[in-house]
Order: C-alpha cells, then structure tokens, then sequence
C-alpha cells in the first residue's frame, strides 16, 4: 500500500471539509504518490470509517500512477511527460473517474466499504473537526503539485498495468 502521512491541520474548500488526498511525497531520492490525512481524519475513533477513507484515497494513488503508465507508454524516451488532471474533487462523479475500480484491486469486503464525498457517515468527522478547531489552523491544501525527479511506482500497480498493456497488443 501506499504510505500514510498525516497532517497536523484541518482541511476545508468552502464549506466542505476535505477528509484526505491523494499526494506525492518525497521517497529516497524522488516522489511516491501517497495518503495524506489532515489531523480531523486521523483521529477519527471510528477504525471502519477510516479505513474506508484510506481505501478511497487508495484508489486515487493507483489511478494516478496507472495514468502515469499509460502516459511513459506512448512517450519517447526523451520526451517529458506532462499530466494536467484539474478537476472539482467534491463533485461526486468527477472523483470516481480518478480511482481504478476498487473491486479489481481490494477485497471484496474492502471494495463494498469505500466510502465517497457525498456518504452521511462522513458527518462523524464534523464533530471531530470541530473539536480540533480551537486548536490547529483550518486550510485549503493546494491541490496541484509539480514533480520534478524519479517517481517510484508501486510494483503491484506496475505488474497490473503490464498485464493490461499486454493484452491490448494481443
């Protein structure tokens, strides 16, 4: 699995908070994408919903290295690979295109408990954030990142995106 950072903030855009994201964080001598969770999150008593939240955001880390796949495969050697994904991550369908299929790369107890932005059961965090408040700054993360340097890919996400290339040459 990809790590897990957790931040000592509390994330919010507008209204919403932001329960996690999907980040590149620096690994040995370059970037691997990882979990990050803003204080609220962490600190959740509720083990279940968090592990549902970690799956979501999971499922956003093996999006974006599969893209980045897909990309290196149709590139030249020397050409420099750009992915632009601006999209409105509260929006609902517009994160479910940015996760690979949980069903194909989780159990099938893990997949039926993922838990997306618009689930009632994320209220619980509501409370947590606002118990937190008084005592760590609330942010809007930035959610455009730049990597310059090596990204390491996780060697299950390689083995499944050779399997799938593979068998669109056949």
């Amino acid at each position: 699995m990809a790590p897990v950072e957790v931040v000592g903030e509390l994330w919010v855009d507008g209204l919403q908070h932001i329960d996690g994201r999907c980040y590149p964080l620096a690994h040995q001598a370059g970037f691997r994408f990882s979990v990050q969770l803003p204080a609220s999150t962490a600190l959740c008593s509720d083990e279940a919903l968090l592990r549902s939240i970690l799956l979501h955001e999971f499922c956003h880390c093996f999006w974006i290295e599969a893209e980045i796949i897909k990309a290196l495969a149709g590139a030249r050697s020397s050409e420099v690979v750009h992915l632009k994904d601006e999209f409105n991550n509260t929006d609902p369908y517009e994160d479910a295109a940015r996760m690979v299929d949980p069903r194909e790369w989780f159990s099938g107890d893990d997949a039926a408990a993922i838990i997306y932005h618009d689930d009632s059961q994320l209220k619980v965090l509501d409370h947590k954030f606002s118990e937190l408040k008084p005592y760590l700054k609330s942010v809007t993360p930035d959610t455009t990142f730049r990597i310059d340097g090596d990204i390491w890919i996780h060697d299950q996400v390689c083995a499944r995106m050779e399997r799938s290339l593979r068998s669109l040459l056949v």
